[in-house]
């Protein structure tokens, strides 16, 4: 003899997964695997305009240190893509210029030691 037996209509609780929570769950986990690699994609980008900004203040400053020393009037330099310009007016006040062309330019002023 066995056990009692199911009355007929009723099903057993079936166990695991069905195929719609299966399918759920994986756009759920794509959804986020591409949130992820647009996160690391606009950190790459902000990370390599960060660096060329910081390699061109280099260049900036590198030009207002020969400008304390050479007392030049004005001039204009041009590496890569960067344009740095500089003006020396009658007060011994300097600005200089940089610009990349489409893209971000800034300028810095101060007085000549």
């Amino acid at each position: 003899m066995s056990g009692p037996r199911p009355r007929p209509g009723l099903r057993l609780k079936a166990r695991g997964f069905t195929l719609v929570e299966t399918l759920v769950a994986l756009v759920v986990a794509e959804v986020a695997v591409l949130g992820a690699m647009g996160m690391a994609t606009t950190a790459l980008a902000r990370m390599n305009r960060t660096s060329a900004l910081e390699s061109n203040l280099v260049r900036v400053h590198a030009v207002w240190d020969s400008l304390s020393r050479s007392g030049s009037v004005n001039g204009r330099d041009s590496a890569d893509r960067l344009v740095i310009s500089w003006v020396i007016d009658s007060l011994d006040l300097f600005t200089i210029t940089a610009r990349v062309p489409g893209a971000d330019s800034f300028a810095v002023r101060g007085a000549v030691r």
